[in-house]
């Protein structure tokens, strides 16, 4: 049951940090279209 909550825990970090990720690239492009 530990290893079982452990695991589901890092799959809530991995999606955190892959949407984290995906809306620092949304923002520099947004960025990079508002300076052009």
């Amino acid at each position: 049951m530990a290893i079982y909550e452990k695991r589901r825990k890092r799959k809530k970090n991995i999606d955190n940090f892959a949407k984290t990720k995906y809306w620092e690239g949304s923002s520099k492009v947004l960025l990079f279209y508002w300076e052009r």
